[in-house]
């Protein structure tokens, strides 16, 4: 039997009922899970196995090859394969879907019809049943024209098919069990439909104020024709309800049936209004002024820091004025009221086929995604009580409430609610059993960054309760443990425990029941979430959720009381490092309640800094940062309190630090962090620390006068395992100068070869990458950038050395009265002028940034973005295959790539950049780029002995040329990838038993990679772990990025031997931290303890 692989999940291809069967038995036989993909519109833990990757422990189906549809003429039968989609699936991954082959297609082909359907049609027929699924009305019913169903249970090994038929008293019962039954009771693989004549629709929409709409959608105002009373006399109807204050709205669409006319030419329904012609453009703007809003304020984050005073500022100012000001000029924008046209304009007319009923379906999932909870409130039309309006009273009533918090409700309040009615049905698990229904369904925009069952349906859950509502199976349900859990949904269902009782008799191994639906029907109760306030820890926790000891004492109140309770303890520092390597198991901030017991800290109030003039010696807490980190969760970090600018105001020096200056001197030191040189590392100037152990113990391990080894060089690098470091003695020097240059090197036109690269220099580089060794022992700081893109290969060359008593001159000044010169990284905005004011400077480069953001954010997000436009895209009245649109991109993308590298970064190997700066400015060289988040990767890192640099940059050079790039393309992610660069450091030998570098002097080779373009992150860097290892490149790796897994190759095995100290490591571990509160699960697996 065909498979397919969409991501990384199998799917089987039945295109038989004897396939299925197979299938059937399989999962019987071994007890595997097995459900079945429709068109995935709903929640994805409801459509698919709980284990859904390789097929192995679970079967996932796509019924894409039974979509047969038989129509007998005579009877307007229409017998349809589950598989078939009522309407074209622009998003089918199997690509067997079009609108020809649809069900509505060949039902109108034959002059039939349905009496009604969902706002889309890219359902298949078996997904939309088996959620119970219905459009806008109280006279007609999809499900009306149901005749039989055709379905393979589980209750034996070889399942036989049982059709079931709503006119047979045999099998009446099981029919109406079925229908709605959310794939438990069995696969269904056919049905059929009694089927109507083919009609048309025609009517209106008309975008008005509550105060202009005539019908009632506060439900207090008799004056009105009441929301109850419109929606059962209009034969199909839906509202789309914006309850924003200073805005609120309506968009009331209503339509009614007509014989269809002799050729008969429609004016279909128009929901998104073009945009320079393209409804897709305008969906996607509209998507992105949404998802603007839904990811706010992380994006101002990403820009400015979020601890940063403007970022603060603008905060607020946005809270205080959004929803009166902001958002009503977006709304206005896309929902603008009919009377608010130039000139006023009527409501829209059109008329339609009968499936033009699917008013939403040009909407796309993925340009505009939309996610729901829709709550079915059962009524009666000849009820004298109106519960429509008790529901709409209690609905405004919510977002008066919503609209009034401080901090504004952003994103939560800044979308619609859809309100439209149900009719009754006879089938048991469907919301509308017995009843009417009046349906709130509440949109909620996917890519908003918070949970809405955390943060936004649970209002609407809560607040509706007291209705009896029933939820649609296939949006978001309450969960398990709520007020609104299996208990409350099984008393608004009559027929709910013959359900389960049916579902255990056609099932009785379970194979259709994933742990989702266990939990949901209360089948095995879910365990709710333990929340743990730590109520006995007098130490505070700030608002992310991170403990805040100020002193050693409440560090030994937390060590105690995490052995105590045997719990884990973890430090933050910047958060720079791989976050699973940083933080204890499970950790999920939220405010003050964490559903993790594990602790995590932050040292952030411990600063102490103490100056020892005589020996040059400081002591810091190790909670300093470096320099300023604008992401800090505390918002004690500044500009004033960094470390480096700190010794710098005392005339003291650090010989080596980082380019990238946001790291806490504990974070830093315990991944073996340095920065690029062969003749400093920061780690030599580690005089002593201090620890509070497992035991919670105080320990102080100082370095040896002599070259002698000892626990010292086991506790620094240490990966927070040891216990946790809380203070730092640093080895200082005077105050110096820096002075270097910086090239960039074209190295198209001859591989690594024939371009002078330094004047003083005789050296090409062509000579110049294979002797690396020579140039990092020769240079006392040095750094290369290089893309080995082909089309675009330039190596940027950066050296600096401390300035000698004969460098000072006129334009330096002399070292008592300073002049810098600063070094002008990649983003600076060489475009203005050098006289420029500097707030004009940052603003250049900030835009810089946000430019050269934008486009790798397309280019990390492709093909997914050229996807969510369907498998076809219509392009001025030509459509064409997105797969072949790829292919074409696929061509542009080297020539593309390269004018963006040289706008950006332009080749100019006679233009030499000179700069002269103090020690704390001037080799902090990439601290602009990582004061925001707008270039976010991820990165593995190489130490490699400094001898082998020829053989390993051959071996680089020759894998771009001949694998990598051949083989690249903008699916796969390599093309994207390598957007990024390739760093090349020097580094020091050390005696620090666990630091990359101990006793090798080493070539450093860091890997960068867009963030977000792997689902797993490893996956693009496994290809470089493998050909390190397979040449025999003895590496070992920098702790704080990215790991192979423990288990590859290239893991905990490989590394034990390239660590001459691992098992003294160990042991020193061990001793220290013999309850191993400090060890997650990361590191546990990672170092095999």
């Amino acid at each position: 039997m065909d498979t397919i692989i969409i991501g990384h999940q199998t799917y089987y291809l039945p295109a038989s009922i004897t396939d299925v069967q197979t299938l059937i038995t399989r999962a019987f036989d071994y007890k595997l899970n097995i459900r079945v993909r429709g068109s995935h519109h709903s929640v994805s833990k409801a459509v698919f196995t709980d284990d859904n990757t390789d097929g192995r422990k679970s079967l996932n189906i796509l019924l894409s090859r039974m979509n047969s549809v038989k129509i007998d003429g005579d009877k307007n039968l229409a017998i349809v394969g589950a598989g078939c989609h009522l309407g074209g699936d622009p998003f089918d991954p199997t690509q067997t879907s079009t609108w020809q082959n649809s069900l509505f297609a060949r039902l109108e082909a034959a002059d039939l019809a349905l009496p009604d359907m969902g706002g889309i049609m890219h359902q298949t027929v078996g997904g939309f049943l088996a959620t119970g699924s219905a459009g806008g009305s109280t006279k007609f019913a999809f499900f009306d024209a149901l005749e039989s169903i055709t379905f393979l249970p589980a209750n034996q090994r070889n399942p036989q098919p049982i059709i079931v038929n709503k006119d047979d008293p045999k099998t009446k019962d099981l029919f109406y069990a079925t229908g709605v039954s959310m794939g438990l009771l069995g696969i269904i693989v056919s049905a059929t439909f009694k089927c109507e004549k083919s009609y048309i629709i025609r009517g209106d929409e008309a975008i008005m104020s509550i105060e202009e709409c005539p019908i009632d959608i506060t439900g207090s105002d008799s004056t009105k024709q009441s929301l109850k009373a419109f929606l059962t006399e209009t034969e199909y109807s839906r509202i789309l309800w914006y309850p924003q204050p200073h805005v609120s709205r309506v968009a009331v669409w209503k339509v009614h049936r007509e014989q269809k006319p002799i050729n008969y030419k429609p004016h279909p329904y128009v929901g998104f209004g073009p945009f320079f012609g393209s409804e897709k453009l305008a969906q996607f703007v509209a998507g992105s002024v949404f998802s603007a809003i839904g990811t706010w304020p992380k994006w101002l984050g990403d820009i400015f820091g979020t601890n940063s005073e403007i970022y603060r500022n603008l905060t607020a100012e946005v809270s205080d004025s959004f929803y009166e000001k902001i958002f009503p000029i977006i709304l206005r924008s896309f929902v603008k009221l009919d009377s608010e046209h130039t000139p006023p304009k009527p409501p829209q007319q059109f008329d339609d086929h009968w499936f033009g009923l699917a008013m939403d379906n040009k909407v796309g999932d993925k340009l505009f995604p939309v996610a729901f909870t829709e709550l079915w409130i059962p009524f009666s039309a000849s009820d004298a009580n109106d519960r429509i309006a008790e529901v709409m009273q209690e609905l405004n009533k919510l977002f008066v409430e919503l609209y009034k918090r401080s901090p504004a409700a952003i994103p939560e309040g800044a979308f619609c609610v859809e309100l439209y009615a149900g009719k009754k049905s006879d089938f048991w698990m469907s919301p509308s059993y017995g009843t009417h229904v009046f349906r709130v369904d509440v949109f909620w925009f996917e890519n908003n960054l918070s949970d809405p069952i955390k943060t936004y349906f649970p209002l609407f859950w809560d607040a509706l309760e007291k209705f009896g509502f029933r939820p649609h199976w296939g949006k978001y349900l309450p969960p398990p443990h709520s007020g609104q859990g299996p208990s409350y949904l099984q008393m608004q269902y009559p027929k709910w425990d013959d359900f389960l009782r049916l579902r255990e008799e056609l099932d009785p191994r379970a194979i259709f029941l994933s742990k989702y639906w266990r939990d949901q029907l209360g089948i095995a109760y879910a365990v709710p979430p333990e929340v743990h306030t730590h109520p006995d820890l007098s130490v505070s926790r700030n608002k992310s959720g991170y403990f805040e000891p100020e002193n050693k004492d409440d560090i030994i109140t937390i060590v105690n009381y995490a052995r105590e309770h045997g719990y884990k303890i973890r430090v933050r520092g910047a958060g720079q490092s791989v976050s699973s390597s940083i933080y204890a198991d499970s950790f999920q901030p939220d405010e003050y309640v964490l559903h993790s017991a594990n602790i995590n800290i932050m040292l952030n109030q411990l600063r102490a800094f103490n100056v020892d003039v005589s020996k040059k010696q400081v002591t810091v807490g190790a909670g300093w940062n470096l320099g300023y980190d604008p992401y800090d969760p505390s918002e004690t970090s500044t500009p004033d309190n960094a470390l480096l600018q700190k010794l710098h105001s005392h005339h003291l020096a650090l010989m080596n630090v980082t380019s990238t200056i946001h790291q806490t001197v504990g974070g830093f030191i315990s991944t073996g962090s340095s920065a690029g040189s062969c003749h400093h590392s920061f780690l030599e100037q580690i005089v002593a620390v201090t620890l509070i152990d497992g035991a919670g113990l105080e320990k102080t391990f100082t370095k040896p006068s002599l070259e002698q080894d000892c626990d010292f060089y086991g506790v620094v690098v240490s990966m927070g395992l040891m216990g946790i470091i809380y203070s730092v003695t640093l080895q200082c020097v005077d105050s110096f100068h820096i002075k270097g240059t910086e090239v960039i090197v074209d190295d198209r036109k001859d591989e690594f070869g024939d371009l002078a690269c330094f004047p003083n220099r005789q050296t090409r580089i062509g000579l110049l990458l294979p002797d690396l060794q020579k140039l990092f022992q020769d240079t006392e700081f040095c750094r290369i950038i290089w893309w080995p893109f082909p089309t675009a290969k330039r190596a940027v060359i950066w050296e600096a050395h401390k300035m000698a008593l004969d460098e000072y001159d006129e334009q330096t000044g002399p070292p008592n009265n300073f002049t810098p010169k600063p070094y002008r990284d990649a983003f600076y905005p060489s475009f203005l002028p050098p006289t420029a004011p500097k707030w004009m400077i940052e603003a250049g480069r900030l835009l810089n940034e946000l430019v050269i953001s934008t486009i790798f954010s397309i280019i990390g997000d492709w093909p997914d973005n050229l996807k969510g436009l369907g498998n076809t895209i219509n392009i001025l009245g030509t459509e064409y295959k997105t797969a072949v649109l790829q292919q074409e991109a696929e061509k542009l993308w080297p020539k593309f790539f390269p004018k963006l590298l040289d706008f950006f970064l332009p080749c100019d190997p006679e233009n030499i950049q000179e700069f002269w700066d103090n020690w704390a400015d001037g080799l902090t060289i990439d601290k602009y780029e990582f004061q925001n988040n707008l270039l976010p990767a991820y990165r593995t890192e190489f130490w490699v002995p400094l001898g082998k640099a020829q053989e390993v940059i051959c071996m680089l050079n020759s894998y771009y040329k001949h694998q990598f790039f051949p083989n690249a393309n903008l699916d796969n992610k390599n093309a994207a990838n390598s957007c990024f660069v390739v760093e090349l450091l020097g580094a020091k030998s050390n005696g620090f038993w666990m630091s990359p570098g101990y006793h090798q002097e080493s070539l450093r080779i860091c890997l960068n990679g867009l963030e977000g373009t792997n689902e797993d992150v490893t996956q693009y860097f496994q290809q470089f772990w493998d050909l390190f290892y397979i040449n025999g490149i003895d590496f070992r790796l920098h702790w704080g990025y990215f790991l192979p897994k423990p288990e590859s190759p290239e893991g905990k095995d490989y590394l034990k031997k390239r660590y001459p100290r691992w098992n003294e490591f160990l042991a020193l571990r061990a001793r220290l931290d013999p309850d191993q509160l400090f060890v997650n699960e990361y590191w546990k697996n990672q170092l095999g303890i």
